[in-house]
C-alpha cells in the first residue's frame, strides 16, 4: 500500500508539473493530460488500485495489486497478467507480465502486476480505454490444467487538462 501512495503521489505531481508545462517541443497543438483510475472484480480475483497517465511527455500504466482466490488458484507453477484494449480489430496489449516456477514449487499470485512507462499506445487507445479495458489472468497449475480468467476494468476519469 505504501508502494501505491507513492506511486499515485508521484503521477499526481507529475499531472500537475505536466499541466502547467508548455506545449511539447514536437507539436504546437494543444495535447491533453489525463489521469485514470481502475479498478475490478469477480468471485475469484480481483485487480485494484490501477493507474493510467497519458500525456505528451509521458505515458506510466501501474495495473495494480492482484488479489485471487488462494483455494481456487492453489499449486499454480506458471501465469501471466495482461491490461488491454478491446478494439474493433482485436485486442491492444499495454502490460502483459509473465512468471512461471519451473521447479514446480506453487506460486503467489497474490501480488502487484507492474508498471509500464514511456512508449507509445495507439491512437485509438485513449478514445476507447474508459470503456474497453480489461485484465486477463491465465494461469497453469502443477498438472497443465489452464484457467483464463478476464475482467472488465471500472475505470475513472480523475483529471484531464489542457497542457498550455
Amino acid at each position: 500500500m505504501k508502494r501505491f501512495s507513492a506511486i499515485l503521489s508521484l503521477l499526481f505531481i507529475s499531472g500537475l508539473l505536466f499541466g502547467c508545462s508548455s506545449s511539447s517541443p514536437i507539436s504546437n497543438k494543444q495535447e491533453d493530460t489525463v489521469l485514470y483510475s481502475f479498478c475490478g472484480e469477480n468471485e475469484n480475483c480481483s485487480i485494484k488500485n490501477g493507474v493510467f497517465l497519458m500525456s505528451p511527455q509521458e505515458k506510466v500504466l501501474y495495473g495494480g495489486i492482484l488479489s485471487v482466490d488462494e483455494e481456487e488458484f492453489k499449486d499454480i507453477t506458471a501465469f501471466t497478467t495482461s491490461f488491454y484494449v478491446s478494439l474493433d480489430d482485436g485486442k491492444e496489449i499495454l502490460l502483459s507480465n509473465s512468471i512461471s516456477d519451473l521447479t514446480g514449487n506453487p506460486l503467489n499470485l497474490n501480488k502487484e502486476t507492474g508498471s509500464i512507462s514511456g512508449g507509445s499506445f495507439a491512437p485509438d487507445i485513449l478514445k476507447h480505454f474508459e470503456d474497453n479495458l480489461f485484465f486477463e489472468l491465465n494461469a497453469y497449475d502443477k498438472n497443465g490444467n489452464n484457467k483464463i480468467l478476464t475482467i472488465p476494468m471500472n475505470v475513472t476519469l480523475i483529471t484531464m487538462e489542457k497542457d498550455k
